[in-house]
């Protein structure tokens, strides 16, 4: 039995892989229909906690982003979440940055996301 720490898990995430699908040569990250939902990863209860967000200025366009970090309990399919997947929440699009097992226990994920907000 593995005990959670402290901490209400009360949002529900989903995690998608790009399928593959390659355009003109290079892979169709921004075409929702090419991400598929990794079935045994679908309406996974974590806790949301937003961490920083910024703008940087190019040129005439603002780029915002906003990072966070997801916590959720790990588990054999929770451990299969790597760097080029995303995570769905609450219809937003939260791409994985890194995966970390902090106390080496695999009791608990730390997953941190990056957003990028459309102006």
């Amino acid at each position: 039995m593995t005990i959670a720490q402290a901490g209400a898990r009360h949002r529900i995430v989903s995690v998608e892989k790009h399928d593959g699908t390659i355009t003109n040569g290079r892979p169709t990250y921004e075409v929702d229909a090419d991400w598929d939902v990794i079935q045994n990863l679908r309406q996974v209860p974590v806790f949301y906690q937003g961490v920083t967000g910024g703008e940087v200025v190019r040129g005439v366009q603002v780029e915002a982003t906003a990072t966070a970090l997801i916590r959720m309990l790990s588990s054999p399919r929770s451990r299969q979440i790597e760097p080029r997947m995303r995570i769905r929440l609450d219809g937003r699009k939260l791409n994985v940055i890194s995966v970390i097992d902090r106390e080496g226990r695999q009791r608990e994920l730390f997953v941190q996301v990056k957003e990028d907000v459309a102006n």
